[in-house]
């Protein structure tokens, strides 16, 4: 617990103040790169936002929300779009990597965790 709680000190160090910073920026760029792969898809295959939705189970207004970068679906939204669409659901997120989501105070990789717990043990 005492590594977890040094990480987040350390890391509020050097944390950007909350609101629009160059990495949200990036960040919302990212997934709107990945609405319009959904929008681009669903273009090609000829259907509506409120087909796809539909066929996926879902609400349009969250769809919308997808395609247009601002919605954060699940996992299972993905596989169910990427299903439905006839796409490997890799597609939808090939590039995306910690950095392109939204920012977490605790989130923290394996790596910065050992490194923390092999700097204290020393």
């Amino acid at each position: 617990m005492h590594i977890c709680v040094t990480l987040m000190q350390s890391r509020a160090l050097r944390a950007e103040p909350l609101g629009v910073t160059g990495a949200r920026i990036r960040s919302l760029e990212r997934l709107a790169h990945r609405g319009e792969r959904l929008k681009t898809a669903r273009l090609e295959l000829g259907v509506s936002q409120m087909d796809l939705a539909y066929l996926a189970g879902m609400n349009v207004a969250n769809y919308g929300k997808i395609e247009r970068g601002i919605g954060n679906p699940t996992l299972d939204s993905l596989v169910r779009l990427a299903g439905v669409m006839g796409l490997d659901p890799g597609t939808l997120v090939a590039g995306l990597g910690l950095s392109d989501l939204p920012p977490v105070k605790s989130s923290y990789t394996v790596a910065e965790f050992l490194r923390e717990k092999q700097r204290k043990a020393h």
